[in-house]
Formats: C-alpha cells, sequence, structure tokens
C-alpha cells in the first residue's frame, strides 16, 4: 500500500474521464441532498449522463441542468423494500451503469441488494456485512489509534446509567454518538445525528430518547476542523482534497459554513489512506478531523463514506471525486490527483445564519468576514452556469433540501 503526498497531482485543475465514445449513464440517489447536487454537476462536467432519485417533486438537484432525468422513487426511510424494488425496476427498464448513495439509507440499501436486483449497474459500496463495518464509530476510533491518528477519550455506553456516568467523568462537557447514525424505524431506516452538550441539563437533552448503545465522547478542544477527502479503491487514495473550516454553523460543531482547501503533509497521507483502507471504505469519503495543535496528530472524529456537504469544494480544486469514482468502477485507472490550494468554499444558508448570529451579538467584525467577498470561491448551491437549483432553494425557504416524509410512487420528471 502506497499513498505519499509525492504521488498527487497537487497542479491539476480537473479530471475529463470521457473522451468520446457512448455516455455513461448514472443514477444518484437522494436528489434533496447538496452533495447529490455537486456530484451531478461534478459527473455531468465529465461527461455522464446524470439520473437523480427524489421522494418528492422537484427537489434540490432536479432543477440542476446536470441532471439528464428526475425519477421518483419510494422513500427509503420509510419503506426499504419500496425503495429496493423502485430502484431495480428502474434499473430493469433502462441500462445505468452506475448507482451512487447520497445518504447512509441507501447505502445501506444498496448493499443489501444482489446483482439480479441492479442489471449490471455497479455501486462497489461492500456487502451488508462490509457497511455495518464501516458505519461503526467505535471501528473508526480503534482503527485512528492504530494509524497514529488521535482519538478523542470516549466510553461505549450500553445503559443510559453508563452514560450518566461517562458524562460525569467528563465533566459534562461532551458529544453524545449513536455508534452508528442509521438504525432501523419500522420498514424504514432512519437517520440520528450527534449532540454536544455543556453541562448537566444540556447532557440531558441529549441522551433522552437516545439509541442505545451509544458513544461519550469527550468535547476536545481543538484549533479548527479539517476535512480530509478522497476516493479510496483496494487499499490505495485515487484524489484527495484536505480542506480547513474557517466558520461552522452551528459555530460549534455544526457544518462548513466556509471553508478552504489546504495541502497536507505526507503523513496525514499515509495515516489516513491507512485508516480507510482497515476500516474497508471503498469509494468516495470524508474523514472529519480536529486540528489540536501543539505538534500532535489530529483528531478522527468522524467518517462520511458517502458523497458530503463540502464535495463542491474538492471538485473546484481539481479532484473530481465522483468523476474518479465512476472511472474506478468502469475499470479504467485515472490519475491520481489531489485538491489545489487556497480554493474556498461557501455554504450560502450557513454562512447566512452565522452573520445574522454576530450582527445580532453586535460581533460586527466576524458578521463582516461572512460577507466579504473572496477570490476563488465556489458555492454550495449557486452556480452562474446552474442558477436554478439555488433559486429554487431561496423560493421556497429551503424546503427543496428538506423533503417531506412520505412515500411516492416511482416515475419521471
Amino acid at each position: 500500500m502506497t499513498a505519499t503526498l509525492g504521488r498527487l497531482d497537487v497542479t491539476n485543475t480537473g479530471v475529463a474521464l470521457r473522451n468520446g465514445g457512448p455516455r455513461r449513464r448514472v443514477i444518484i440517489t437522494d436528489a434533496e441532498q447538496r452533495s447529490v447536487l455537486a456530484a451531478a454537476r461534478g459527473l455531468a462536467r465529465a461527461g455522464y449522463e446524470v439520473t437523480v432519485l427524489g421522494t418528492a417533486p422537484r427537489q434540490l438537484s432536479s432543477w440542476s441542468r446536470a441532471c439528464r432525468h428526475s425519477l421518483l422513487v419510494t422513500d427509503p426511510r420509510v419503506d426499504c423494500g419500496g425503495f429496493r424494488r423502485d430502484l431495480g425496476g428502474l434499473l430493469e427498464q433502462r441500462s445505468y451503469d452506475i448507482v451512487i448513495p447520497g445518504t447512509e439509507q441507501s447505502l445501506v440499501v444498496l448493499a443489501g441488494m444482489s446483482p439480479r436486483d441492479l442489471h449490471g449497474a455497479r455501486h462497489g459500496v461492500g456487502n451488508p456485512a462490509a457497511v455495518e463495518r464501516i458505519l461503526d464509530r467505535r471501528v473508526l476510533g480503534a482503527a485512528a489509534d492504530a494509524v497514529g491518528l488521535a482519538s478523542p477519550p470516549t466510553v461505549v455506553c450500553e445503559t443510559y446509567e453508563d452514560a450518566h456516568a461517562a458524562a460525569r467523568w467528563f465533566d459534562h462537557r461532551v458529544v453524545v454518538k449513536p455508534v452508528r447514525s442509521v438504525h432501523a424505524a419500522g420498514n424504514g431506516l432512519r437517520w440520528r445525528k450527534s449532540a454536544m452538550a455543556d453541562g448537566p441539563r444540556a447532557f440531558r437533552r441529549a441522551i433522552d430518547g437516545a439509541a442505545l448503545p451509544v458513544l461519550v465522547q469527550r468535547h476536545t478542544p481543538h484549533r479548527a476542523v479539517l476535512s480530509f477527502s478522497g476516493v479510496a479503491h483496494r487499499g490505495d487514495l485515487y484524489s484527495g482534497c484536505l480542506s480547513r473550516y474557517r466558520r461552522s454553523w452551528p459555530p460549534a460543531g455544526g457544518v462548513a459554513a466556509f471553508a478552504e482547501t489546504v495541502l497536507p503533509s505526507s503523513t496525514l497521507v499515509e495515516r489516513v489512506t491507512e485508516l480507510v483502507s482497515q476500516i474497508g471504505v471503498n469509494g468516495i469519503f470524508e474523514l472529519e478531523m480536529l486540528m489540536l495543535g501543539g505538534g500532535h496528530a489530529p483528531a478522527a472524529v468522524d467518517l462520511n463514506p458517502r458523497v458530503f456537504g463540502t464535495l463542491p469544494l474538492s471538485i473546484a480544486a481539481g479532484a473530481n471525486l465522483p468523476a474518479t469514482w465512476c472511472a474506478l468502477l468502469l475499470g479504467e485507472r485515472p490519475h491520481v490527483v489531489w485538491a489545489a490550494p487556497n480554493v474556498r468554499y461557501r455554504f450560502e444558508e450557513g454562512d447566512f445564519r452565522f452573520l445574522l448570529r454576530q450582527a445580532r451579538r453586535r460581533r460586527l467584525g466576524l458578521a463582516l468576514g461572512a460577507v466579504r467577498p473572496r477570490a476563488r470561491t465556489t458555492h454550495a448551491l449557486f452556480s452562474s452556469r446552474d442558477p436554478l437549483p439555488f433559486f429554487a432553494w431561496a423560493i421556497t425557504g429551503g424546503r427543496t433540501i428538506r423533503p417531506p416524509r412520505h412515500v411516492s410512487p416511482a416515475g419521471h420528471r
């Protein structure tokens, strides 16, 4: 296994993987996700024909000119069997080359589909046991320790009494995490997010109703949040991007509102490559880490084995992760590329909410920073070449990325 920065081309400004020949057809699930919009744009730029699947009409990615078709399927959060049947039916009706999951729910369902259900389409996510391991946060902590990355002190709690005892041990400054973010709920799959707590009352709110077992992790002071993303395949890293969050929403433990690419050390590239190989990640991933300072290795805190929120940044910086992954699934050998430094990303809603919060608290310097124009900045939603998704999001007050939870019949736009 080899993965050093010396192997990576940091001057590459894009990935052009389809040079003539018939256009390959790709399905991406979960059309409401902004990460899916980014993946669709990246794949269309590389010459793929993109179809997105949504659970309601006119979800975010459905507005994009990057999408050739937008189809309706059953919501896997409500009915996994219905989603599986709808997807299998669509793959039977028309030949598709690749299926990319947009959420953990879709990832789990895809892992359980047989080759007969897929009708020749490829997804590369692995079997159910492999996906269960990848989604297990206990595995992430052990692998981080094994490869020389830091890992925040964590207690696995099988009971609520254990969780309260762990919180007291950490002075109630903790993060409460489900062992797996996806769990069964009736016939569907639901997603549970982590919750931060700073004090006994906040901890009680965080633990109330949490599905056991849970991880109680000590809140670790840090200088910044880092996002290390890439495409892993059979133990090697084929594309990569390291970015640093400059602003988050919510400010404590939220998603990236503004981020910037930086170059990693060769040591960090080697350690992350070894980590995802040990866990069994195959495909697009994002590893979230805390930058600790003082010469300490970053602390690995979360792993997303799918498309993710800051994906537009890696694509804009030259590492078209979805195109690289599709090329690998098709048996090609794409060039290894690394995202260029000093490229920036803005999540419009997150940065706007950050601005309002700082303005209300009369922190004008921070507020002005959120509106200052910056060169080489890509956006989560807005694109001058593809403006409709942004306007649809703005006009609907964000409803295009907050789908109703209902079961939709399969169909076409």
